[in-house]
């Protein structure tokens, strides 16, 4: 960040968007017998194994560098994107088949790595 900092003119704008792991239901669906529950913890233990961490939006490590970076006037953003075709709404629909694919084709790279590494 202090890079980006230092390569921007005065009034420049740093545009930064992170995913979190943490996956919510609104209906309950999500709860302590989920896999989707346990994403978060497993992602937790990696890092502490492996150095980087996957939980700087939700730690608030992102938002404190860009802060010690010199940056100000911040602005964040938080979104709740659905997974799979299940909304209503079409465009919420077809965000949620994105999400989706992404997962699933992503899958084997996201939990074969941290899920071998940590046993």
């Amino acid at each position: 960040m202090k890079e980006a900092y230092r390569c921007l003119r005065p009034g420049g704008v740093l545009k930064s968007s992170e995913p979190s792991f943490l996956i919510e239901s609104n209906n309950g669906t999500v709860n302590e017998r989920s896999a989707w529950y346990r994403w978060p913890e497993i992602f937790d233990q990696y890092s502490e194994q492996t150095g980087p961490t996957f939980s700087v939006v939700r730690d608030g490590t992102q938002r404190q560098a860009i802060e010690e970076a010199g940056f100000n006037n911040l602005q964040e953003f938080n979104y709740k994107i659905p997974i799979g075709a299940w909304p209503e709404d079409i465009k919420q629909r077809q965000l949620g088949q994105c999400a989706q694919a992404v997962i699933e084709k992503d899958a084997l790279g996201f939990i074969m790595h941290p899920g071998t590494s940590i046993g």
